[in-house]
């Protein structure tokens, strides 16, 4: 994977806007919307964002476009611009890299804990999470993932509402993202086993994506007993979908 500005790296929906304000230093509204909507500023012009990819402006109406934050200004005036996601699968995973691993179980409190080595926690996942990993090096976390069964087209909305496209592997089956601050990559790898597919969300801030894509496939093969366990249990939930189907529409609808 080659992108020159970031580092390579590891392993019902509403009609109108959605909108809440908080007044900021110089008086303007503060605004929330969700993916996908528009909201129309009241006064002044010359309006412009400050990433564009989170929002697209067009003389005084905003399109969000991205889950993220920016700062929409017109020279005088300023406002905050929050934008949300429309499709919620499941809640993200602690991210806090460096971490202890203390600090990943108390924000993980509510998670049953499934397995845990020197280098590693699982957990049982909730909605449409089955499992959430975390992977440490030297006792801090490196990366931390989400497995998921759930690939139907709620998932491609999952992702193109929160991750640019930054390059694919049609041999690996993987896609490279990141996010609207371009501080991490997420790596969505799709793999088929026992004839059901997965997709392990990953996410990290090291500088090597073959590592993180290794240890995502390692944890995965580590999953397997539990997971043929948990779909002979009906505690799987397991989705009719075709890996490169939804790789492909995934790619294709993110082209921006």
């Amino acid at each position: 994977m080659r992108w020159a500005v970031l580092p390579t790296m590891l392993f019902g929906l509403f009609a109108i806007y959605s909108c809440s304000s908080d007044d900021d230093d110089s008086g303007q509204k503060n605004v929330t919307m969700k993916v996908g909507d528009t909201y129309t500023i009241k006064s002044g012009s010359g309006w412009s964002v400050d990433n564009d990819y989170v929002a697209k402006i067009t003389g005084s109406t905003i399109k969000a476009t991205l889950v993220g934050e920016a700062t929409v200004s017109n020279g005088t005036s300023s406002f905050k611009l929050t934008v949300d996601p429309k499709t919620i699968l499941w809640d993200d995973p602690y991210m806090k890299w460096n971490a202890s691993k203390a600090q990943v179980k108390s924000a993980m409190k509510k998670y049953e804990l499934m397995n845990e080595n020197d280098d590693q926690l699982i957990y049982y996942g909730k909605n449409k999470a089955d499992y959430y990993g975390y992977n440490f090096q030297n006792g801090k976390l490196s990366t931390s993932m989400v497995l998921t069964s759930y690939l139907e087209d709620e998932f491609v909305d999952f992702i193109k509402e929160r991750y640019i496209l930054i390059d694919s592997n049609d041999e690996t089956q993987i896609i490279y993202f990141t996010d609207y601050s371009m501080k991490y990559v997420v790596i969505a790898m799709f793999i088929e086993i026992d004839n059901v597919d997965y997709c392990i969300v990953g996410y990290g801030d090291a500088s090597d994506t073959n590592s993180m894509a290794k240890t995502m496939k390692s944890e995965f093969v580590n999953l397997k007993p539990f997971i043929a366990e948990r779909i002979k249990n009906g505690d799987i939930n397991v989705a009719n979908s075709n890996i490169r189907e939804v790789k492909a529409n995934i790619i294709e609808t993110m082209k921006r």
